[in-house]
């Protein structure tokens, strides 16, 4: 059967195709598609199920429906099972994830956006659940249940405390001098702000600029961290011989590489050249880049200079976190300081901390 054709809407081999159960399939026409639908073993061979599901979207349902459903979802007015609904398909049987489906219908960056959204929505609804506040960080009992984290994994209540495997050598500095937070207006601060404005220029030659706001969030949550444990942060630091590129946040006392990797163009995960949804992703974004020099330039970011970055940290076996979530929630980034801010390899995979 060619790809591109479907079977007669609503007849069973078309839900059957669609993913329905065999009992919505006999409630809906009376046909008993058999177990595993071995009654219809002749018809269906050779359709790719997950290629159909993508065609019947895509010739069967409305464009404006189609995003009508993913902003729903975005906002968590709509689970997975409910999108795969309100677009006539079903997770029953030969289930197909929502970041195919979507990459698919060529909407693979407003899924990725729409699932952080989702996601935040439902990290942020679960918080408020549990402590009454969408940033528990801030309140009292969860600041002690940091500390006793602190205390368990590094023999202190505090990093740089006496007694953590922290203490000994973490206030050694390393090669060049720490740009500390300074305040604004003076002489200092003018300097931060060349540093600043160059960072600036050079986000807008990476196609990045989006990202310096939740950039500045993220700044201020670690300089937080660090008063309270007396380190610095640096940022833009350039270590030459470990790492040849501008970290976003680097804490010389702890030798910490910090990267925010929040806007679209890094993917949201490390790119895999052997990973065939990043494979479909590059293509996308390639065949994009041929009339847009935005996606040219985040093919760069995520499939070139990202994986520059990880190898490089990789190679000097560098402490090094690397954050995704570049919205104001900062979720993942409140995660980490909330369980002491650990040390990170994540030059392996993503998360390394957890």
């Amino acid at each position: 059967m060619n790809e591109a054709k479907l079977f007669s809407e609503g007849s069973a081999t078309d839900l059957v195709c669609r993913g329905w159960s065999r009992q919505r399939v006999i409630d809906a026409t009376g046909i008993d598609p058999g177990y595993h639908n071995s009654s219809m073993k002749t018809e269906l061979k050779g359709v790719d199920r997950h290629a159909y599901k993508i065609e019947h979207v895509r010739q069967r349902v409305a464009q404006e429906t189609v995003r009508d459903a993913l902003e729903r979802y975005a906002t968590c007015d709509l689970d997975k099972a409910g999108l795969l609904e309100h677009l006539g398909l079903h997770d029953a049987v030969n289930l197909i994830k929502l970041s195919e489906l979507f990459t698919g219908l060529d909407l693979g960056e407003e899924f990725r956006d729409a699932d952080r959204r989702s996601r935040r929505g439902v990290m942020r609804a679960g918080m408020i659940a549990q402590y009454g506040t969408d940033n528990p960080f801030k309140l009292d009992e969860y600041q002690e249940k940091a500390a006793q984290t602190r205390e368990e994994r590094y023999g202190a209540r505090y990093t740089l405390a006496e007694g953590s495997v922290f203490a000994d050598g973490a206030r050694k500095k390393a090669p060049g001098e720490a740009v500390r937070s300074v305040p604004r207006g003076s002489d200092e601060g003018m300097e931060s702000a060349e540093i600043r404005a160059r960072a600036m220029d050079t986000k807008r030659k990476k196609g990045t600029f989006n990202s310096s706001l939740s950039e500045d969030a993220l700044y201020e949550l670690l300089v937080e961290y660090a008063d309270h444990h007396g380190m610095t942060v640096v940022r833009q630091h350039r270590d030459e011989e470990r790492y040849p590129f501008a970290v976003d946040f680097y804490i010389p006392e702890r030798d910490l590489f910090i990267e925010l990797n929040g806007s679209w163009s890094h993917g949201s995960h490390w790119y895999e050249a052997d990973r065939e949804m990043d494979q479909k992703i590059a293509q996308t974004w390639n065949k994009k880049g041929e009339k847009s020099q935005y996606y040219r330039n985040a093919l760069g970011v995520w499939t070139e200079r990202d994986v520059r970055k990880r190898e490089a940290a990789r190679d000097a076996q560098l402490n090094y976190v690397t954050l995704w979530d570049g919205s104001e929630a900062l979720a993942d980034a409140h995660l980490w300081l909330a369980l002491g801010a650990p040390d990170g390899r994540d030059w392996e995979r993503e998360y390394s901390w957890l």
